[in-house]
């Protein structure tokens, strides 16, 4: 089966889109097969990036096809060798927050698809269709631009994706699940806030449960990406926020790469400088990426 990596932002416009696109090219070139899915319901775009109308059928498609055929049957190519291409919801509408039962569907069928790795495309923010996919993949990739915002952006992400891996492990509970709807309402900078003190208070009520919290958050290993930099001085945002997520949420955020600012990225298929400028050196950035993807993915497999 085909690794599953899903990446989203806290935030828009930090170049989501643009990263997946280039590092599915990178990938390819390093002699992956890929398949990039549209999962930005509500916003799809990755189209554009590739150079592709947004007229094919994709993931809206499958999902109100009735059970009938598989995620697989709407891949089309991207144009690129060893890069296929599965579209969002550019003809189906009103996809921004699909039901559990649908996301439960795609997160059955996505490991599937064919290939080595599955890139998903995640709507910013954090919709359950951005966190349960966070969540349930492989690995996963948060990137952030050097802005408060932005990295404010994805320490809300954090603390959705640790809150839901949580309520997902002890949903079947139901005086655990009272303790836990207390919890979640709490901001992130409470004193006190952190997963051991949950797991500690859900535990005066099912122990059984406080361990399953435990387990499936430690199986959270996000990434950090950061995009857009435009000098040294923007890494102190990593410290800071590793600091932050380390202190409050026991989740360890490692910084994976970054992504130079670069006037050469342009919008649409101008983006895909892996393909039209390959010796820049926001290509060579992906390069990289692609390469440390690859380690990185080789670890999850062991």
């Amino acid at each position: 089966m085909a690794k599953v990596l899903a990446i989203a932002s806290g935030k828009g416009g930090v170049g989501t889109t643009t990263i997946i696109a280039n590092l599915a090219l990178a990938l390819a070139n390093e002699g992956l097969t890929v398949t990039a899915v549209d999962m930005a319901l509500g916003s799809s775009n990755l189209n554009g990036s590739f150079g592709l109308p947004n007229r094919f059928p994709g993931v809206g498609d499958f999902l109100f096809s009735s059970g009938k055929g598989s995620l697989e049957d709407f891949i089309v190519s991207s144009g690129f060798d060893n890069v296929a291409f599965l579209a969002g919801d550019g003809r189906t509408p009103f996809l921004a927050d699909i039901t559990w039962p649908l996301r439960q569907r795609l997160l059955e069928e996505l490991p599937t698809l064919p290939g080595d790795l599955v890139l998903l495309d995640l709507r910013s923010g954090w919709a359950f269709s951005t966190i349960d996919f966070l969540v349930c993949a492989d690995r996963a990739f948060l990137i952030a631009s050097p802005s408060r915002a932005s990295a404010m952006g994805v320490l809300s992400l954090c603390k959705n994706m640790v809150l839901r891996a949580a309520g997902l492990a002890i949903r079947k509970d139901k005086a655990a699940m009272s303790v836990f709807a207390h919890i979640v309402r709490r901001p992130l900078d409470e004193q006190g806030y952190r997963l051991v003190d949950m797991v500690e208070e859900i535990s005066a009520s099912s122990p059984a449960c406080a361990e399953l919290i435990w387990r499936d958050c430690k199986k959270l290993q996000p990434q950090l990406l950061l995009s857009q930099v435009k000098g040294a001085c923007d890494g102190r945002l990593v410290t800071s926020m590793a600091k932050q997520l380390n202190e409050r949420l026991n989740l360890k955020l490692p910084f994976f790469g970054s992504v130079d600012f670069d006037e050469l990225v342009g919008d649409g298929a101008r983006s895909l400088v892996v393909h039209h400028n390959p010796k820049s050196k926001i290509a060579a950035d992906f390069k990289e990426l692609a390469k440390r993807t690859m380690d990185l993915l080789a670890e999850t497999a062991e």
